[in-house]
């Protein structure tokens, strides 16, 4: 079996981080071999970094910085080149600092992959805010055309990929504000022999609108810039439907209208 690896991207977010992904990471069934924490804004003080692995006993800890593009994405990459350090091949289970694994979410990706076989291992996610369960998505045969619109249950909190597998499409796009989930799946999926499996089972909680400044915010101006780089990205593979349908969805989630998304995107 491959060595699993966790990884957290962080502004930091130490308040989030310390409630919600830490906790996680260490109650795991199945430890992780490794978890490399990537801060993004600023590097993590000598005090900081041993008060985070002291929340963390049972598991190594590793540290980063983002050396790309300040972001989820550059963050995620510069998390994926120090595992690339470490290991030849790894699983990378993928948490947000402010989500939530339930204690077998390791094990059920890992006895899922067909003895390290798949590319990829899909579980269910409950999409959280407080204490209510808003919905729960539970991935299954998906497909690049999905995304194109919304996202069917990929976010990042359920990513549990082949370091290997992430490297062969580059990775994150270095520098995309939002949509990495979808810009990220849609990639990998148009390669084609890609091996997805599914739990189908929900361990992971998506704690969504956990801040003020958070991308899912009604009229996010990030959430603005972000959709407008993913249609600039995509939009030349949607159908007409799936770009009526894509607005229409960003209409609704986040209050941005088609004109204001187009011109953002002209003006890039």
């Amino acid at each position: 079996m491959l060595p699993i690896a966790a990884l957290i991207a962080t502004r930091p977010r130490l308040k989030l981080l310390t409630k919600h992904a830490l906790p996680a990471v260490e109650t795991q069934q199945r430890k992780p071999d490794v978890l490399v924490v990537v801060s993004d804004e600023r590097p993590f003080s000598a005090a900081e970094q041993d008060m985070l692995k002291r929340l963390t006993p049972s598991v190594q800890m590793v540290f980063g910085q983002n050396k790309n593009t300040q972001g989820a994405a550059g963050t995620w990459n510069t998390g994926f080149s120090v595992l690339n350090e470490l290991y030849e091949d790894c699983y990378v289970a993928v948490i947000d600092d402010d989500d939530h694994w339930h204690a077998d979410h390791l094990r059920s990706c890992e006895a899922t992959s067909n003895e390290g076989q798949a590319d990829v291992v899909l579980s269910g996610i409950n999409v959280v805010q407080g204490s209510s369960t808003l919905a729960r998505n539970i991935p299954e045969n998906i497909n690049a055309c999905d995304f194109l619109v919304g996202n069917p249950g990929w976010q990042g909190s359920n990513t549990f990929i082949r370091l290997s597998t992430a490297l062969g499409i580059g990775g994150y796009t270095d520098g995309l504000i939002s949509c990495n989930d979808r810009d990220f799946a849609i990639r990998l999926l148009q390669l084609g022999g890609i091996d997805i499996q599914y739990t189908r089972r929900a361990t992971v909680d998506w704690h969504i609108n956990q801040s003020p400044d958070a991308l899912s915010a009604i009229g996010s101006e990030q959430k603005l810039k972000g959709s407008a780089q993913f249609l600039k990205l995509h939009g030349g593979k949607m159908s007409p439907v799936q770009r009526e349908h894509f607005f229409q969805r960003m209409k609704y989630l986040f209050g941005l209208n088609q004109t204001t998304i187009e011109q953002t995107a002209q003006g890039m």
